[in-house]
């Protein structure tokens, strides 16, 4: 019989961290959304297919940081992390270009900061655990 993986903290901390993410967007999206109809129309990811994309990629990650084992969970997670950070990070500098004041960049930015932050966590777990 196959052995089931073992759920570690750093999984549970990692889903923690994706699960604040998919919430920080949401946020932006609910924000993006209800701004102005000048500004919205010019703002990225706040269609309701743009939306759904994102939260179910959002989502895939964060199941797949609770399944996957040691050290490709944590290659998984620098490489995720970094191409999502880079992706929110551009669609933040869209916003502010758009309407510098909105509200809905504080989220946008927020979402880059997690990012960061899992990309940190994940390079500094062990390449292996025990």
């Amino acid at each position: 019989m196959k052995k089931m993986v073992e759920i570690t903290q750093n999984n549970k901390k990692l889903v923690i961290l994706w699960v604040l993410g998919i919430l920080a967007f949401l946020g932006y999206a609910y924000l993006g959304i209800n701004e102005i109809p000048v500004y919205r129309s010019n703002i990225s990811l706040v269609s309701s297919q743009e939306i759904a994309i994102v939260l179910i990629i959002l989502t895939i990650f964060a199941v797949l940081s609770l399944i996957l084992k040691d050290s490709l969970n944590r290659s998984f997670n620098i490489i995720v992390g970094f191409v999502l950070g880079l992706g929110f990070l551009a669609a933040l500098v869209d916003g502010m270009d758009v309407n510098l004041s909105g509200i809905y960049n504080v989220m946008m930015g927020v979402e880059v900061i997690i990012m960061i932050i899992i990309i940190m966590f994940a390079y500094r777990m062990p390449k292996t655990q025990k």
